[in-house]
């Protein structure tokens, strides 16, 4: 709790008029607190029993970091009041903060740790990655050489493309895995490294606000004090449980808050905002847009770089000037009735109230709160990438019917019980189809071969090369109903008018080429029946000019 002083100055009409000072009390607590992507709105509230007259209330050890223009003053009372001036003025201490200084010091070194490990951790990956990709160039030729030899091993080949696909897969999640942690470790670097700038430029301090209340009788007045604050933020999580018998999907959005302001937050109502201040109000201008010689488009640019600073000095000064000196004079009678709506939506941003009371200390930890829990029916597909892994993933398909959209964030996703591993969400607007994979189906059988990889030169002398390549892809359904099976291959895309590509008729014709706007990416969907299985045979050709090297084949 913060000092709140009160100096009450009542006018006695006493012989020729005199004044006197009277002791009031107060309390003061953080009432209720809106967290945004960037920052938070504190709302204090104040209960004083004023005199008759004017009475100043003083508050100290607010942040340093408050933001000044976001302090705003209401509230009601039992008898006329009229606000006065509200002033803000900086408090620092003699203490230089060291302590805070070494903790942060420390916190960041420790943060910086963690991510270079996890920097290891994708190199070591990508490593992995750049092997099965050497592999994946040479191992086709050789082993259509030991075809041709007849000295070709096919299960020894099989076992090789196996474990391929399997290293392939695994080092595609532990980057995955990785680059989320330092997203998150990014977000507490950021936050802790504002802290450490603002106690290195003497923001140990902290900030003083009074308030001028001038009260027609005595009687109990109840103040709401609000302001903003950097270095405090919030995150949606999510947990995704799939019922493969039902295809019910169990969606919880779960609410990751940190915040270090200098103030703990104990036993407030914490609302969530998908507002976000920090990009302000105002619309960028356009200036006019010269070109002209060299040496007067430059000219014209240092006198517009003058003009820029001089704007921009003005502008801070206009600013200094422009802290809140005093609100709008006005009666003081309206009730703070928060609302108790769990969301609080709108069209343009929605809001979320957690339920109960709730306590995040300025400790910069992270504290989950569940936001929602809702039900979707879904629909149950398989899709698989077989080039990288010979695995089909369980996709379940549902509408997002709520009214508010599904902001990005990771999901963990759990099928039938059992934690299958971590994804992620995009941006999911109301009404729009939300995806969720829940891991390798098991009772989906995929073969993926390479069954021919052949080189030809054309002409008399040699003016052209042509490569061939046929893949055979074997796909099986195990389940014990009928279940939609997408199927993705690719074919090389050329960026030179010499280079051709050219997909040649075999098997299965592709239902959809350029599948989701990705060139060269070709989709075999088809409805496969209980025990069904159905063989994807694919054939290319590049031709090229024989003085013209290809790359990337």
């Amino acid at each position: 709790m913060n000092r709140v002083h009160i100096i009450a100055l009542a006018l006695l009409m006493v012989g020729f008029g005199a004044s006197a000072r009277a002791a009031v009390s107060a309390d003061d607590a953080i009432a209720a607190v809106t967290v945004y992507p960037d920052r938070a709105a504190v709302t204090r509230r104040i209960q004083v029993d004023l005199v008759a007259g004017i009475n100043k209330i003083v508050l100290d050890d607010l942040p340093a970091a408050l933001l000044r223009e976001s302090v705003r003053v209401d509230g009601s009372a039992a008898s006329a009041v009229r606000l006065g001036a509200v002033e803000i003025h900086d408090r620092f201490s003699a203490q230089g903060g060291a302590d805070a200084e070494r903790r942060l010091k420390d916190e960041i070194e420790a943060l910086q740790d963690r991510r270079r490990a996890l920097d290891d951790e994708i190199r070591s990956a990508q490593a992995q990655l750049d092997f099965i990709a050497g592999f994946g160039h040479v191992g086709p030729t050789l082993g259509v050489q030991d075809l041709a030899q007849g000295v070709l091993d096919p299960k020894s080949w099989e076992q090789s493309w196996t474990a391929v696909s399997t290293g392939t897969a695994d080092a595609l999640r532990r980057i995955r895995e990785a680059q989320l942690a330092q997203r998150s470790i990014d977000r507490e670097l950021a936050a802790k490294q504002q802290e450490q700038a603002l106690l290195g430029s003497g923001g140990s301090g902290s900030v003083e606000v009074s308030i001028e209340l001038e009260a027609s009788a005595p009687g109990r007045a109840v103040l709401a004090l609000s302001y903003q604050v950097p270095n405090a933020s919030w995150r949606p999580l999510y947990e995704a449980r799939l019922n493969t018998e039902t295809g019910e999907v169990n969606l919880t959005t779960i609410a990751e808050v940190q915040q270090h302001t200098g103030e703990d937050w104990s036993q407030v109502t914490l609302t969530l905002s998908t507002t976000r201040p920090a990009l302000g109000a105002v619309v960028p201008e356009l200036e006019t847009w010269f070109i002209g010689p060299a040496e007067v488009a430059n000219n014209r640019l240092e006198d517009a770089a003058k003009v820029s600073e001089l704007d921009a000095l003005q502008k801070k000064k206009d600013e200094a000037r422009g802290a809140p000196q005093a609100l709008p004079s006005t009666p003081a009678s309206q009730p703070i009735n928060p609302g108790a709506a769990l969301l609080i939506g709108s069209e343009f941003a929605a809001e979320y109230r957690v339920p109960g009371d709730v306590n995040v200390p300025a400790d910069g930890s992270a504290h989950r709160f569940t936001v929602s829990d809702r039900r979707m029916k879904s629909t149950l597909s398989v899709v698989s990438t077989p080039r990288y892994a010979p695995v089909g993933y369980l996709i379940a398909t549902a509408t997002h019917v709520a009214e508010e959209p599904l902001l990005p964030g990771p999901v963990s996703v759990f099928r039938d019980g059992s934690y299958v591993g971590l994804s992620q969400i995009g941006v999911t607007p109301p009404g729009s189809e939300l995806k969720l994979s829940f891991g390798a189906d098991d009772k989906v059988k995929i073969d993926y071969r390479l069954v021919s990889n052949g080189q030809s030169e054309q002409g008399l002398i040699s003016t052209a090369r042509r490569i061939e390549r046929q893949y055979r892809i074997a796909v099986a359904n195990h389940h014990d109903r009928p279940i939609e099976i997408t199927v993705l291959d690719q074919i090389p895309v050329s960026q030179d008018e010499r280079i051709s590509v050219e997909l040649l008729k075999a098997g299965l014709k592709p239902t959809e080429s350029d599948f989701d706007g990705r060139k060269g990416v070709l989709a075999w969907k088809f409805l496969y029946k209980p025990g069904e299985e159905r063989v994807i045979d694919f054939r290319y050709a590049v031709t090229a000019p024989a003085d013209v090297p290809v790359v990337g084949l």
